[in-house]
């Protein structure tokens, strides 16, 4: 193999690096969870304030508040935090009034 494919060969990893990074800077906080989950993030945002459509992970949440968990025991299940569990409690007894 020639030098010059050698060294185009080693750049390849970083390129794709670089590209993945500049789009993962892109994704607001909503994309990144959905990615990180990954779920597709919705195509358009909510045109009226607040959104009514409850994300996987807040239906997870909210079927877990049913079997009447606490935010510790939500956290422990899903294996996040206590206080992302709280955030998501919050979020979906504000939806779901």
């Amino acid at each position: 193999m020639p030098q010059s494919e050698q060294v185009a060969e080693t750049r390849r990893p970083q390129r794709a690096f670089e590209a993945a990074h500049r789009q993962g800077n892109s994704f607001d906080v909503d994309a990144a969870i959905a990615y990180a989950l990954d779920e597709k993030p919705s195509a358009t945002p909510p045109t009226t304030g607040q959104s009514t459509e409850l994300t996987k992970r807040e239906r997870q949440v909210a079927d877990l508040v049913a079997e009447g968990l606490t935010n510790k025991a939500i956290a422990a299940r899903l294996v996040i935090s206590q206080r992302t569990a709280q955030g998501h409690v919050e979020c979906t007894s504000m939806i779901t009034r």
